[in-house]
């Protein structure tokens, strides 16, 4: 069985090379690698070049105008050549046993709509930040369970097949942030997950503090409740009010990190009126109700406590 390794790429001349090694690093060898250059200006259509001259047979270069990762991934889809597609992305790295276990839990569970493991988070040099494990116990309520993001699950550790991929059509071109997301959502209806609890890739965790950058994202996860819940009725009042709370939260918790307290508390508020039962919101409105040089002090506290209890 052949798996196609999806890798768009956009000016990441300072980790691509990462990225293409760990996937010549793979115990399972019937692989290509398909790299969709995303219009880049930088080095990194040299680097891959590169690479594509040493490595003929495995690796695959597509070159496109900058239209985005979700167009560049469906471009990859329609030039595959496996049987099974997974996803890389290009500042990111695989463990060299991913392909390989994730093929064999697909093996074992041929009616799975897609598989997926847990991951490491590591900063912009490689040191890693914290392990990030599944917690799905069952197929019970999953795609609930995907609604409220309680599984875990990153595209950077997810195999399907790739026939499924063309049953639902891709990735949406018009939800940039959110297409993930939605990706999981529409496979989930084609049959049950699966998942390994290994730690079988890295996800590069860049630092940014820009609301900003997550606005289009937010916004598009709410065209994505809007279609569901508005057009198909697939979840019910009670699920909805749980999604929305959740949505709020994690906007307010943003806004909490970037020290921006006023629409922190204003989320944080939402969150607990579409749920009041999410203890967690009403923590958080504390904290941000206590300003910014409270919450400093007990940041440091936090910081220095381990060392205070250190014998």
């Amino acid at each position: 069985m052949k798996v196609s390794i999806l890798m768009p790429v956009y000016n990441r001349e300072a980790f691509v090379e990462y990225a293409i090694e760990s996937v010549l690093k793979q115990t399972y060898l019937n692989i290509e690698l398909i790299i969709i250059n995303d219009g880049s200006t930088d080095n990194t259509v040299e680097i891959i070049e590169r690479y594509q001259a040493n490595y003929p047979k495995l690796i695959k270069v597509i070159h496109q105008e900058n239209q985005g990762q979700s167009i560049a991934r469906n471009n990859g889809i329609n030039n595959a050549t496996g049987e099974y597609i997974a996803f890389l992305d290009s500042d990111d790295i695989y463990q060299p046993n991913i392909i390989e276990t994730l093929l064999s839990l697909y093996k074992q569970n041929p009616e799975a709509a897609f598989v997926y493991s847990g991951y490491k988070e590591i900063d912009i040099s490689g040191e890693v930040i914290k392990s990030v494990y599944p917690n799905q116990e069952s197929n019970d309520e999953i795609y609930s369970n995907l609604w409220l993001s309680q599984l875990n699950i990153w595209a950077g550790t997810m195999m399907t097949t790739t026939d499924n991929l063309k049953q639902i059509g891709g990735f949406s071109t018009s939800l940039r942030g959110a297409e993930n997301h939605e990706l999981r959502l529409n496979l989930s209806k084609l049959g049950p997950i699966y998942f390994s609890k290994l730690l079988l890739s890295n996800y590069r965790k860049h630092p940014d503090n820009s609301i900003r950058n997550y606005k289009s994202g937010d916004n598009n996860y709410l065209r994505i409740v809007k279609k569901h819940l508005g057009e198909h009725g697939e979840l019910n009042h009670s699920l909805w009010k749980k999604v929305m709370a959740n949505f709020y939260f994690k906007l307010g918790m943003r806004f909490f990190g970037a020290n921006q307290y006023k629409p922190a508390i204003n989320n944080f508020v939402l969150s607990i009126k579409h749920n009041p039962r999410k203890i967690q919101a009403y923590a958080q409105l504390f904290r941000s109700l206590l300003g910014k040089k409270i919450n400093q002090l007990i940041s440091n506290y936090k910081k220095k406590k381990p060392e205070n209890n250190s014998i």
